[in-house]
């Protein structure tokens, strides 16, 4: 294989975010440039991919790998930021180990930045549109088939349970990884209530359980997974603050917080997919990092299985594109020329009650679907 044979750019935050993202076949490594990173190069379904683990959280360390990422592989056509965030609960039903897809609506461009200038005490971080452009009109789309087939599926067979059933595989499979499997504690503590001992589990400071809240039912499958997409807010600065969290969420329709997104200076096509750790509040823990970090890449690799590969310019069909991405002519930026994007075909019920119908999103608002 040869530099210009990859065209997947697929970046972790975490090495534990790239532990899970296992390819289905793994090729020899390639020389690199003194200044350069080490990669992880192989195969997903007919796409070669390069995994790039990044050396440091935030959106510095993001970009400096982007341009590298660019400079050895000059054929990539799109990049993938994968792993893990902060959910907001409030807005939407986005519980832990959900997965949220940064797609954007008349709010944003799909990626928000929230550490804008100098904060002090008792001010309020300063939220504004990201300077990135909108996420590949061919990944978007990519989104859009994968709803669809997911929504034709007998839910025994659904993409939720996939996610799950593949990050249990994960720890079956490699003694190392056996903190992928799905925790059984998910716990929501009202917004006013804060952790009472930094450094100690909500269990050994003894958080009172009459301050979780009571608001949102139990799902009825506990590996049920739901598939978000809208906003996600990146900055520097960690969000463990309920009551910060909740009012840029109100602010912006926003539905996670990361860390990394922002630096994706590109002029390539890119996706941000975040796995959901912990609700960006004062007793955010590491229960559900392993977790969260293996949905979002089954999740990435769900996607690619419906996003064409590309050869001599030409689309070439992927495993489960079931005869919809063939022969259309794309860009190295991974956008589609000719036909119509975002065709979903189906209807899906938004949080702001409006839904993809007869083919049309017809919402403002975030998008969710129950995988």
């Amino acid at each position: 294989m040869r530099h210009e044979d990859y065209t997947v750019g697929w970046i972790s935050a975490l090495p534990r975010e790239q532990a899970a993202a296992l390819l289905d076949d793994v090729h020899e490594k390639l020389p690199v440039s003194k200044h350069d990173t080490t990669y992880i190069l192989g195969r997903i379904d007919v796409h070669n991919v390069v995994v790039a683990c990044l050396p440091a959280t935030g959106s510095t360390a993001t970009a400096r790998c982007v341009a590298r990422l660019e400079d050895s592989f000059q054929s990539l056509r799109f990049i993938l930021l994968v792993g893990i965030g902060g959910g907001v609960p409030t807005i939407t039903d986005v519980r832990l180990g959900d997965v949220v897809v940064s797609i954007p609506n008349k709010q944003g461009r799909g990626i928000v930045q929230y550490d804008f200038g100098t904060r002090f005490q008792g001010e309020h971080l300063e939220i504004r549109e990201s300077s990135l452009d909108r996420p590949s009109d061919l990944l978007v789309t990519a989104v859009s088939t994968l709803g669809t087939q997911n929504s034709q599926r007998e839910k025994a067979a659904s993409l939720g349970h996939r996610l799950v059933a593949a990050a249990d595989e994960l720890a079956r499979a490699h003694p190392g990884m056996r903190s992928c499997r799905r925790p059984q504690c998910d716990q929501l503590y009202n917004t006013d209530y804060g952790h009472r001992v930094d450094g100690l589990t909500c269990d050994e400071c003894k958080c009172d359980p009459v301050e979780i809240t009571t608001s949102r039912p139990p799902r009825a499958d506990h590996n049920e997974v739901y598939i978000h997409e809208g906003l996600i807010a990146s900055g520097n600065e960690v969000m463990r603050d309920a009551k910060e969290r909740d009012r840029l969420a109100k602010e912006k329709g926003v539905l996670c917080f990361e860390m990394e997104a922002a630096g994706l200076k590109t002029d390539l096509g890119w996706l941000v997919i975040r796995g959901i750790c912990d609700y960006c509040d004062s007793h955010k823990d590491k229960d559900w990092q392993d977790h969260a970090a293996a949905v979002a890449s089954e999740y990435a690799k769900e996607l690619l299985k419906v996003t064409p590969g590309l050869k001599d310019g030409v689309a070439v069909e992927s495993s489960s594109s079931g005869g919809q991405t063939s022969a259309r002519t794309l860009s190295n930026t991974g956008n589609v020329s000719g036909g119509q994007q975002n065709n979903f075909m189906g209807d899906f019920q938004t949080s702001g009650g409006q839904a993809f119908v007869g083919g049309q999103f017809r919402s403002d608002g975030p998008m969710h679907f129950q995988a």
